[in-house]
């Protein structure tokens, strides 16, 4: 039974502008999906369903269904000063209702940005299983900033191993909440992702995954806070059919706390996909 304190952590990923290779050996395969080409292959998609795992054999092999759906927000930046954010041009919308949708999903997301840097403060928990990493400049964009795919693919990478653990069962992205990136992450830095589980239902698991950046050699910046996201895993069986999920046990005021937080964003997404209004906190 994993309690909510334990953590997993891939700690330093340096992006060494020096070096042309990179190399993991820290990260099992085994238990990560129960597709070996998932594992080995091509890396797992940002926003993967349950329902996109079709067991051997079944009938709907072959046919066309949508398994992923999400909305990407991006910010512009001046190609000769990348901490200069340029305006964005306006986009003629077929129709009011639209641009209204998109004002509100904008203020929503502002306003769960704000909220989530303040509350996810430092992790002071043990380490468990730390993982070393060098990356090529081949993960930077045509700037030198790290690309937020090459950050995505942690993040899930790390939840993945955190629901692994937890269920000891082949395990799958079900979901994942947005993805705030704080600050932006430069080439030569290191960076720090960790994860640990905050809520549990009777077939899901969400856990929540922190990046943090640190400079190393500019002794004029700190540490700070560069990303952070939800990620809901499911517990499957070898047949990819769903699996009851470990009870998590929240035992600190902070732990109980985070519990609740996650039930409450757990009952308004269910609410959600079920079109019934979202229950209020």
């Amino acid at each position: 039974m994993e309690k909510p304190g334990d953590k997993v952590e891939l700690s330093p990923t340096a992006l060494d502008p020096q070096h042309g290779w990179a190399h993991r050996s820290d990260v099992p395969c085994e238990g990560r999906t129960g597709s070996e080409e998932r594992c080995c292959g091509r890396p797992p998609s940002r926003d993967e369903g349950a329902g996109s795992v079709t067991p051997p054999g079944s009938a709907s092999r072959g046919t066309k269904k949508l398994t992923n759906k999400a909305t990407l927000w991006y910010v512009p930046l001046s190609l000769k000063n990348v901490d200069k954010v340029l305006e964005v041009p306006p986009v003629v919308y077929s129709r009011q209702e639209q641009e209204e949708e998109g004002r509100k999903r904008y203020e929503a997301q502002k306003l769960e940005r704000m909220e989530t840097k303040w509350r996810n403060g430092d992790i002071v928990q043990p380490v468990l299983n730390p993982g070393w990493e060098v990356a090529s400049p081949c993960l930077t964009c045509h700037v030198p900033l790290l690309c937020a795919g090459v950050t995505m693919k942690l993040m899930d990478e790390v939840a993945g191993i955190v629901a692994a653990r937890h269920c000891k069962t082949n395990i799958v992205t079900a979901s994942v909440d947005a993805i705030n990136f704080h600050d932006k992450i430069r080439k030569g830095y290191v960076i720090t992702i960790s994860g640990r589980m905050t809520f549990t239902s009777n077939k899901s698991m969400e856990i929540e995954v922190l990046v943090d950046a640190d400079p190393v050699v500019d002794n004029s910046q700190k540490r700070y806070r560069a990303a952070s996201a939800f990620f809901t895993y499911v517990s499957l069986s070898q047949e990819g059919k769903s699996l009851p999920v470990p009870q998590l046990v929240p035992e600190t005021e902070d732990e109980k706390k985070r519990f609740e937080e996650g039930k409450g964003r757990y009952l308004q997404m269910k609410a959600k996909r079920q079109g019934r209004p979202e229950p209020q906190p």
